[in-house]
């Protein structure tokens, strides 16, 4: 599916968001209770404007493709790997496949506690051609992923750097290349990809999801690149293709370095030098399995989803309590075909962002009700972490 130029896109927007309202008026015995009436447009209203990005986003088709290029630059590929001993070994079985010519691969144990350093050991006995590196103590003020990931480009000597995430599940033997090629294309300091998220049990079903669903329902990502604002900023540290020329000016990682999301922060950063960056749905070109269990969804999301809201209590309690309580007022107050229609709104923006995550329609349709009781979950249990200062992370404090 082509993108929309945006002239049309807007205007689609536009014209999707007057038959929305146009659909969901509110019903006349409302009108005694005023201040509900207040909450009804504004919980509607919300679901709105998330189902219209969510149109939009799936209209606008923004998984990553490949462009022509016959180039061939090096590609430092860098990976931080702290306690990764159950992830490494398809992590590496994929490294194997990739097809660009020109390739370094870097492999820092950042300080792992399990059989990491063993893997990686064998592993750099079998493939002499690459590097692995022993991390250095962290020092105070860096977060763990940060200092990895730092030290990871000073050794790095190629004329992009492609960071990914040691539990990536899959990659495409063409995806460095295909990602110069777009980042050369359009000029880019930055292209980041949301892997397809690989999930086998009934936990990750639950909490995996609410990642693309938050994505895909709050910003339209062919606007990352199209408006200059910082605030319209997106990406995902599993995968980040930097040009390694004004990372190595910039050091991004340095930048960020006490900052718990530092991917969407990196973006920020890059869009205020008022350089470009884009940010895709993986398309097929790269998978993930995050977690294994609904335990370790809940630890991992917990940690950062304070963060993803720019650590704004007000703003994440305002979303829970949209997404949540403020339905039961939509329940209670309107008449059951205008709650028909406002759960064909929610379920239909589902059906949208599970098509463009490549994840199973039928699954987050059923598991809906779940879904968001887990996020209600993991954002009151993230902002006790944060306040306690006990988020932790991989035996590290990242409060």
């Amino acid at each position: 599916m082509a993108p929309f130029s945006s002239f049309l896109y807007q205007r689609c927007v536009a014209l999707a968001w007057f038959i929305c309202l146009a659909h969901l008026q509110i019903s006349n015995r409302c009108s005694k209770f005023a201040s509900m009436e207040a909450i009804l447009w504004v919980v509607l209203g919300f679901a709105g404007i998330r189902w219209i990005v969510a149109l939009g986003n799936l209209l606008s088709w923004p998984l990553f493709s490949k462009p022509d290029s016959s180039d061939a630059p090096l590609i430092s590929i860098l990976i931080p790997a702290r306690n990764e001993a159950r992830n490494l070994p398809v992590l590496l079985a994929q490294l194997d496949r990739l097809s660009h010519p020109n390739l370094e691969i870097l492999i820092l144990d950042d300080n792992s506690e399990d059989d990491t350093p063993q893997i990686l050991a064998q592993w750099a006995a079998q493939h002499p051609r690459h590097t692995t590196l022993s991390g250095k103590a962290l020092p105070s003020g860096w977060l763990g992923k940060h200092w990895a990931c730092h030290q990871l480009a000073a050794a790095a000597t190629g004329a992009y750097f492609l960071y990914l995430d040691a539990d990536i599940s899959f990659l495409h033997p063409d995806l460095p290349q295909a990602l110069y090629q777009d980042s050369q294309k359009k000029s880019l300091a930055l292209v980041s990809l949301f892997p397809e998220q690989e999930m086998k049990s009934l936990g990750e079903k639950i909490v995996v999801p609410i990642m693309h669903e938050l994505l895909l329902t709050l910003l339209p990502l062919r606007f990352i690149r199209a408006l200059p604002f910082p605030s319209m900023a997106a990406a995902n540290g599993q995968c980040m293709f930097f040009d390694g020329n004004i990372y190595r000016q910039q050091q991004w990682h340095k930048q960020v370095k006490n900052v718990v999301v530092e991917d969407i922060a990196i973006m920020r950063r890059i869009k205020a030098q008022k350089l470009s960056g884009m940010t895709y749905v993986g398309g097929g070109w790269i998978g993930c399995r995050m977690y294994q269990t609904l335990g370790e969804g809940i630890a991992g999301f917990s940690k950062n989803i304070l963060a993803g809201f720019g650590g704004s209590l007000i703003g994440l309690n305002v979303y829970l309590l949209l997404i949540s309580a403020g339905w039961i007022a939509v329940a209670w107050l309107l008449p059951w075909p205008q709650v028909a229609l406002a759960l064909l709104l929610v379920l239909s923006r589902r059906v949208f962002t599970s098509i463009l995550a490549g994840q199973s329609v039928g699954w987050n349709l059923l598991l809906h009700p779940a879904q968001i009781a887990a996020m209600v979950y993991i954002g009151a249990l993230s902002v006790i972490k944060s306040f306690s200062g006990t988020t932790t992370w991989k035996g590290r404090n990242v409060a």
